[in-house]
Order: structure tokens, then sequence, then C-alpha cells
């Protein structure tokens, strides 16, 4: 009866880890997640600064070179990740799980909705630089998906991401700052998470260390933010002219074009569409309240300026939108009347993140 008893015993330890193994369905090789992050956080932070030479031919020529940056970076990485994988696998002469293959098809839909929703915005919404929080948080869901058939340190590890990414959403703020947190986190949290996981054996742990790869990417984002703002903001010593006499003499190279307070600035409205007679062209003015100085080169604005002799700024860096109000008032005896309120920020932000 003895040899009997150890003998259940031993094949319910077995059924036991069997069943735990059986859970624990996918294994994420030590090479995916920081290949992964560092490709994604790289596509963010640099995409736009190499295809700005080719916007220059025509916004659809720089659009076509950024997705063709985009498309093949990804190409290069998914080989790279295969090969890796599969030398691994075969090094400790395993295969893949049927649930990792169907959970990889279900990762690779997640993605190329995200690549679709980018072009869209590209495209109707006049750019995608504010669905940053959205790569987050499809990353965090996806690094969610694979702790529950793996470690619960990657579903922790998901959560914080996607945290993240609702406070990139929400925190409005400008276009490059949001741009280089978003790298920051990918490439900090895909080597983070990685090293940090023979770490993670409980939950307290798990908590602990989340949060501290996580301000490491804060703080890495502050440093990459005023790394790039060194090198972009550079007027140096250029002659200060205003405007009326920029405009008269039109000299060549880097000036500083100065628009006084007071000064009045046209902006053309057109409206058409199928209830409208043709286009309605009307303009409206609008009247700075302080000086503003800004970088022209031969001719054209650079997107560098500052406010009252403040610190020089370029357009990426200060400008965001705090508000966007549509209201339609009905009370009126004429008819309908269409209300469009937009409050602009122009100054600098958690400029890095904490300016």
């Amino acid at each position: 009866m003895k040899d009997q008893k150890v003998g259940v015993d031993s094949q319910l330890d077995s059924i036991q880890s069997m069943l735990i193994q059986g859970h624990k369905g996918i294994r994420l090789e030590r090479h995916t997640l920081p290949l992964w992050g560092l490709c994604i956080g790289f596509l963010t932070a640099f995409t736009y600064d190499l295809s700005r030479p080719v916007y220059t031919l025509g916004y659809a020529w720089g659009k076509s070179f950024e997705i063709g940056i985009v498309l093949f970076i990804l190409l290069v990485a998914v080989l790279l990740e295969y090969r890796l994988t599969r030398k691994a696998r075969a090094r400790r002469d395993e295969t893949i799980s049927i649930i990792q293959r169907k959970v990889t098809v279900v990762i690779w839909m997640l993605f190329a909705f995200a690549f679709v929703i980018d072009l869209y915005a590209n495209m109707y919404l006049g750019g995608g630089r504010n669905l940053f929080g959205v790569y987050l948080v499809l990353s965090g869901i996806v690094l969610v998906m694979l702790g529950l058939y793996s470690e619960p340190w990657y579903r922790w590890s998901g959560v914080v991401l996607v945290l993240s990414g609702l406070s990139v959403m929400f925190l409005l703020q400008p276009s490059n700052t949001t741009r280089l947190l978003t790298a920051s986190i990918f490439m900090v949290g895909g080597i983070g998470v990685t090293i940090l996981q023979p770490l993670a054996i409980n939950r307290l742990r798990c908590m602990s260390l989340s949060i501290a790869w996580l301000a490491v990417a804060l703080t890495t984002a502050v440093l990459m933010y005023n790394i790039d703002y060194a090198l972009d903001i550079n007027p140096g010593e250029q002659s200060n002219m205003s405007w009326p006499e920029y405009q008269k003499n039109k000299p060549e190279g880097v000036h500083i074009v100065t628009l006084a307070e007071g000064s009045e600035i046209p902006v053309r409205i057109s409206v058409k569409g199928d209830v409208f007679e043709d286009t309605v062209n009307t303009s409206m003015l609008l009247k700075t309240s302080k000086k503003i100085d800004l970088e022209f080169r031969d001719g054209k604005p650079t997107g560098i300026y500052r406010i009252n002799g403040g610190q020089w700024l370029e357009r990426n860096d200060g400008l965001y939108m705090r508000e966007h109000i549509h209201k339609t008032i009905t009370d009126k005896v004429q008819g309908p009347e269409l209300v469009r309120s937009i409050d602009l920020g122009t100054e600098k932000r958690l400029g890095g993140l904490l300016d």
C-alpha cells in the first residue's frame, strides 16, 4: 500500500507539473523584447528626422520615403527575430508551441492595425503624432497577452506600458516630447523587462522593478529631449530685423525676424462642401500680445522662435493644443451658428518632462 501511495503522489506531481508547463505555453527568448524595443524606439525617434530632407520634394515623396523606412526596418527585425529564435530553439532541441504560433498571429494583426491607424491619421487627421500613446497601449496589451501564457512579470510590465500610453495620450505635450518619451519607454522597457525578469519572483518584486525600469525610461527621455534640443536650437548671433525691414530687403542666409507686440496676422479660411455654394473664403486677424522672434533661412521660417526674449524653442518643442471646442448654437433667428474654439500653448513643456 505504501509503494502504491508513493506512486500515486508521484503521478499527481507529474500531472501538476505538466499542467503548469502547459499553462506557460509561450516562451520569450532573451533577444525578443530588446530587439523589438530598440527597433520600435528607433523608428519612433528618428523616422521623421531621416525623412525630413525628402519632404522638401513634396508631401507625397516624403511620406512614401517615411513609410519605406518603417517597412524596411520592420522587415529586417522580423527576419532577424525569426533566425535568432530558430537557432535558440534548435540549440535546446525545442519547437514553438501551437499557442505561441496562434498568439503571434494575433500580435501581428494588432501591429498591422496600428500601422493602418498611423496611415489614416497622417492622411486625414493632419498627422499621427498624437498616436504615440496608442502604440504604447497596444504594445502593453500584447505583453499582457503574452504574460497570460508565460510569466506574471510580463503581465505587470504590460500593465505599466498601458498606463504609460494612457498618460502620454492625456498629458497634452508637444509632439517632440511625446515622440522622445515614447521612444525611451520602448527602448528602455524592451531591455529592462528582459534583464529584470529573473528577479521578478513575487508581486512586490514585480511592482518595484516595474517602477524602476519606468523611472529609468523617464530619465532617459529627459536626456534625449535635452540633447535633441541642444542639437536643433542654435540661432547664434544672426542679425535681428523687423518684419517690414526683412520683407523689404529679403536677405539670404539666416536672420532673426521680430514681430512686434500688437502685430496683426491674417488667417485665411476656406470651407467647401455639398451643402455650401462654391467655396466660402474669409479671413480673421490674430493679434500678437507679446513680441515674437522668428528664425528665417533664405526667406523661409525654420520653425525656431522665442517669445518676449525668452528661451529659443522649436515648433515641435513648444506648440501644442490645450483645448479644442466644437459647439453649435441653435437659438439664433438667422440660423444655426457654429463655434470653433482653439486654445494653443507655446511654451516648453515637460521638456523634457520637468520644465
